[in-house]
């Protein structure tokens, strides 16, 4: 591994621990979604900077552009979209041996959960702020989860999605889709952690 890589890896993991440790600490709170769903896209941003440096034959970050569009390159320093340093990743893993490094089940895994995030993050603001640029609101409280319950007490007819940590055990009564979301992006931030081991 390049030094200028190993430099975005540890910070790439300094963001994941702090995203796991929030995660952890409490996801029934539900104050704690937004700041660790911005932990997971900010870290998925630092490996794939840190991957396409890798991956290219220059080790001065700032040097190293990758195609956005038609016609147009960015520097990679000005790139916040994960799909545009999605695609760049891919453009320059097409060139690096060993390319079956790369499984094809765990690439569209990942690039399930980066174009989730550009959709409604696009330059990593929807996470940090109320309000976007273009007026958008933020969902403060996207997960709402029953009061812990004691799990030999009456469930209903209908089994209910039960959410497990550690010894608490609530219903998800509203928010399944962002929890489990935010599972893919754990398990996305992972799965690129290993290409870092394979390069």
């Amino acid at each position: 591994m390049k030094k200028t890589t190993k430099i975005f890896w540890e910070l790439a993991c300094q963001y994941n621990s702090a995203s796991v440790t929030l995660w952890e600490a409490s996801p029934v709170a539900k104050c704690y979604y937004n700041p660790c769903m911005y932990l997971l896209r900010h870290t998925l941003e630092l490996q794939l900077k840190g991957l396409i440096l890798q991956c290219s034959n220059l080790d001065d970050i700032n040097l190293i552009q990758i195609h956005v569009s038609e016609n147009k390159n960015k520097k990679i320093t000005n790139v916040h979209s994960l799909d545009e340093l999605w695609l760049g990743f891919k453009h320059y893993i097409i060139n690096y041996p060993p390319q079956h490094l790369f499984a094809e089940d765990e690439m569209s895994k990942i690039e399930k959960v980066i174009k989730f995030f550009d959709k409604i993050d696009h330059d990593s603001t929807y996470y940090r702020y109320p309000i976007s640029k273009s007026g958008k609101r933020t969902r403060m409280y996207p997960a709402k989860l029953s009061e812990p319950l004691d799990v030999s007490s009456e469930l209903g007819t209908h089994p209910p999605v039960i959410f497990f940590d550690k010894k608490i055990t609530c219903l998800i009564q509203s928010g399944k889709k962002e929890i489990i979301k935010a599972i893919e992006a754990f398990d996305a931030v992972e799965m690129l952690f290993g290409y870092f081991n394979c390069l």
